[in-house]
C-alpha cells in the first residue's frame, strides 16, 4: 500500500511540475529577424483551453513596420506532454509577434488576451516601432482579429519605452499626445503638446512622411487652415507625394456633397494609382451617387473584387424591381466572386478559418440577393438551387435568407420542402412573423387544414428556446459596468448608477445603421412588454451619427417620431468607446448589481432577439444564471 501511495504521489508531483510550466513559451525570448523560433504550448496548464486537443495549430500574426499584419499558421507537433513548432522569422520588416492556438474547433487566445513578443535588434533592444505597434493593441483591444483587453496603462508603458529608444518616432509621439489629452485636457497638457509639436515640426521640416503624421496635430492645436497651408506647400513641391495623396483622400472622406465627392474621387484616380485598400471608399462614393456603371468598372479592375459592393448595387435595384435583368447579372458576378476558392482569395492578415467564415457570410449575402432577383424574374427553379446553397452556407441562421427561401419554395409548388425548412427555421430561432405566416400556409396546403399546426409550431419553438438557453449559458460575462450621465431625448439627464437594483439594457445605435433599424420593431415590442416593469430599464444610446453636431438632436427626434418608436433615447458623448464597442448595434445587459452579464453584437433576426432578451431578463430577475430546472 505504501508503495502505491508513493507512486501516486510521484505522479501527482510530476503532473504538478508539468502544470506549473508556462502555458505558452517563446525561445529565444528576444527573437531577431532571421532567427529560428520555437513556440511551446502546455496543455497541462490550469488555464489551457485546449487540454484534450488531438491537433493544434499555432496562429502567429507578424505585425510589420509597413504593410500591416501577416498571419502564419503552423501545425504543431506533440513532444512529450507539450506541443511545439519551430519556424524561421524571415519577414524583413517584422516588429511584433502575436500568438494564439487553434485545434480546429476551439481557440486558446489566453482568454482574449493574445500572447505577444517584440522583435529585437542585434543590440538586444526592441526594433523601432515594435513597442509603438503593441501600444495600438492595448489601446484598441484588437489587431486584425487578435484580441487583448483594452489597457491604457500598458499602452502608455509601451509608448514610453518606444520614445526612450526612439525619441524621434513621430507616430509614437503623436499617440502619446493623444493619450495625454484623453486623460488631461488642462492648459498645461495642451501647452506641452503645442511646444513639443513646434519642436518636431522644425526637426522634421524636410521629412514628408513625418510632417504628414504631424499635420493632424497642427489641425488640433492650431487650425485646419494652418495645416492646409503646409499641405499646399508640400503638394506644390511633390504633387504625387504622400501628403498630396493623403490630403486628397481626407477631402473625399470629409466631403458631404455627393457629387463633389465624385469629383474628388475622379481627381484622385487621375493623379494617383488605384489601391485595392481604398476600394470600399471609392465604391461607396459611386454607389451613393447612383453611378453604378463606374462602381462596377472599378470593381472589374480589382484582383479580389469586393463582394459587398456588388451586393449593394444589385440589391438596391432588385428590392425595388428596377432593371431586374441587369441587376441580377450584377448579383451573379458578385456570386461568382464569392464562389472562388477561399485559399486563393484569403487576405494575408486573416487566418484561413476566419476567412472561411467571412467567405461564407459573403456568399450568403450576395447569394440571397442573386436568388431573390431570380425569383422576381419568375425563375423559381434556378432561384431554389442558389437558395439551397446559401441556406446551407448560412446554416439556417439568417432569418431573411430563410424567409426568401421558403417563399420561393412555395411559389414553385414545393410546399413539403417549404414546410420542412420553415420548421427548421423556427427551431433555430430564425423565423419572424412573415415566415410564420408562410409556414401556416404551406402546412395548410400540405395537410389540407390548419388543424395540428399549433402543436407542431410549439414543438419547434421549444427547440429554439432549448438551443438559445444553451447558447446563453456560454455567453454569460461578468465585468463592471462603466457609469455615465447622458442627456435624454426628453431633455432629462440619465445616470446609470442611479438605476442600480434594476436590469438595464444599453443599446448602441445610429439612424444610418441597417441592422439597427432592422432590430427596432422587435426592440419596441420588447420595450412595450417591460415598460411597466419597475425592475427593467431599456435605454438606447444614439452614437456615431453622421450629421452635424448641432443637427443631431432634431435629426434623431424626427427619426423617432416618423417611425413611432417610444423607447428611451440617450445622446452618447463617448460612452461607446468606454464600453469598447467595435460595431453597432451592440447591446449590453447589466444586472441589478451594476455588472455587465451579456453582450450582444449585431441583429440575428426578430425571433432570436425577442426570445433572447426575454430569457436574459428571466435569468437576471430570478438571480438564476444557470437556468436550472428550465
Amino acid at each position: 500500500m505504501k508503495k502505491i501511495t508513493t507512486i501516486l504521489l510521484a505522479l501527482v508531483c510530476c503532473y504538478s511540475m508539468l502544470a506549473a510550466k508556462e502555458l505558452m513559451t517563446l525561445a529565444p525570448s528576444k527573437p531577431k529577424i532571421g532567427d529560428k523560433i520555437t513556440v511551446t504550448y502546455n496543455p497541462n496548464h490550469q488555464s489551457a483551453a485546449l487540454k484534450e486537443a488531438m491537433e493544434i495549430t499555432a496562429q502567429v500574426l507578424v505585425v510589420r513596420q509597413e504593410n500591416g499584419g501577416k498571419v502564419f499558421e503552423y501545425p504543431m507537433t506533440k513532444s512529450g506532454s507539450e506541443w511545439k513548432i519551430t519556424f524561421t522569422l524571415d519577414e524583413k520588416s517584422a516588429r511584433l509577434l502575436l500568438f494564439r492556438f487553434y485545434d480546429g474547433k476551439d481557440l486558446d487566445d489566453n482568454n482574449k488576451n493574445v500572447w505577444s513578443g517584440f522583435v529585437y535588434g542585434k543590440n538586444g533592444k526592441p526594433l523601432r516601432d515594435a513597442q509603438y505597434l503593441r501600444s495600438f493593441l492595448y489601446r484598441f483591444n484588437y489587431y486584425t482579429g487578435f484580441l487583448h483587453d483594452k489597457d491604457l496603462a500598458l499602452a502608455q508603458k509601451d509608448l514610453a519605452g518606444e520614445l526612450q529608444l526612439y525619441p524621434d518616432n513621430v507616430k509614437a509621439v503623436g499617440t502619446n499626445w493623444d493619450l495625454a489629452s484623453q486623460t488631461k485636457r488642462d492648459p498645461v497638457t495642451l501647452k506641452m503638446i503645442k511646444d513639443q509639436l513646434d519642436t518636431h515640426l522644425k526637426k522634421n521640416a524636410s521629412s514628408e512622411e513625418n510632417v504628414n503624421h504631424l499635420l493632424i496635430w497642427v489641425e488640433r492645436v492650431y487650425s485646419k487652415e494652418k495645416a492646409d497651408s503646409i499641405r499646399t506647400v508640400w503638394s506644390g513641391k511633390n504633387p504625387k507625394g504622400l501628403i498630396a495623396e493623403s490630403w486628397l483622400r481626407g477631402q473625399i472622406i470629409a466631403e458631404r456633397d455627393t457629387f463633389k465627392r465624385v469629383e474628388l474621387v475622379e481627381k484622385y484616380l487621375s493623379n494617383f494609382p488605384f489601391k485595392e485598400e481604398h476600394g470600399n471608399l471609392f465604391m461607396s462614393v459611386y454607389i451613393r451617387a447612383k453611378m453604378y456603371d463606374r462602381a462596377l468598372a472599378t470593381l472589374e479592375t480589382m484582383k479580389n473584387p469586393i463582394v459587398s459592393a456588388y451586393n449593394s448595387i444589385a440589391w438596391r435595384h432588385i428590392e425595388k424591381g428596377e432593371k431586374l435583368e441587369e441587376a441580377v447579372s450584377w448579383a451573379k458576378k458578385g456570386y461568382d466572386v464569392a464562389l472562388r476558392d477561399p485559399k486563393s482569395t484569403k487576405p494575408e492578415y486573416m487566418t484561413m478559418n476566419d476567412w472561411i467564415q467571412q467567405a461564407k457570410y459573403n456568399k450568403s449575402s450576395i447569394g440571397d440577393t442573386y436568388a431573390f432577383g431570380l425569383m422576381k424574374l419568375g425563375k423559381y427553379n434556378d432561384a431554389n438551387v442558389v437558395f439551397e446553397d446559401v441556406y446551407a452556407a448560412s446554416e439556417g441562421l439568417d432569418e431573411e435568407i430563410n424567409t426568401h427561401y421558403v417563399d420561393c419554395l412555395m411559389k414553385s409548388g414545393k410546399n413539403e420542402k417549404a414546410m420542412e425548412t420553415a420548421f427548421a427555421s423556427v427551431a433555430k430561432g430564425m423565423a419572424g412573423g412573415q415566415l410564420t405566416e408562410m409556414y401556416k400556409a404551406a402546412y395548410t396546403t400540405v395537410k389540407g387544414s390548419i388543424e395540428g399546426f399549433d402543436s407542431v409550431y410549439a414543438l419547434a419553438k421549444n427547440e429554439a428556446v432549448k438551443e438559445l438557453k444553451a447558447k446563453l449559458k456560454k455567453e454569460i460575462v461578468d465585468r463592471p459596468s462603466i457609469d455615465f450621465e447622458l442627456k435624454s431625448i426628453d431633455g432629462s439627464i440619465v445616470k446609470l448608477s442611479d438605476l442600480k437594483g434594476k436590469v438595464v439594457v444599453l443599446d448602441f445605435w445610429a439612424t444610418w445603421c441597417g441592422p439597427c433599424l432592422a432590430s427596432f420593431p422587435t426592440l419596441q415590442k420588447v420595450y412595450d412588454k417591460y415598460k411597466e416593469n419597475p425592475n427593467v430599464k431599456i435605454l438606447t444610446l444614439n452614437t456615431w451619427e453622421r450629421v452635424k453636431p448641432e443637427d443631431r438632436e432634431q435629426h434623431v427626434k424626427n427619426f423617432m417620431e416618423k417611425n413611432k418608436y417610444t423607447f428611451p433615447v440617450l445622446f452618447d458623448t463617448d460612452v461607446v468607446s468606454r464600453y469598447e464597442v467595435e460595431g453597432i448595434p451592440t447591446k449590453f445587459i447589466i444586472d441589478q448589481n451594476g455588472r455587465v452579464r451579456f453582450k450582444d453584437v449585431g441583429f440575428g433576426g426578430a425571433q432570436e432577439m425577442e426570445e433572447k432578451m426575454n430569457l436574459q431578463f428571466e435569468m437576471l430577475l430570478s438571480g438564476d444564471l444557470s437556468l436550472s430546472g428550465q
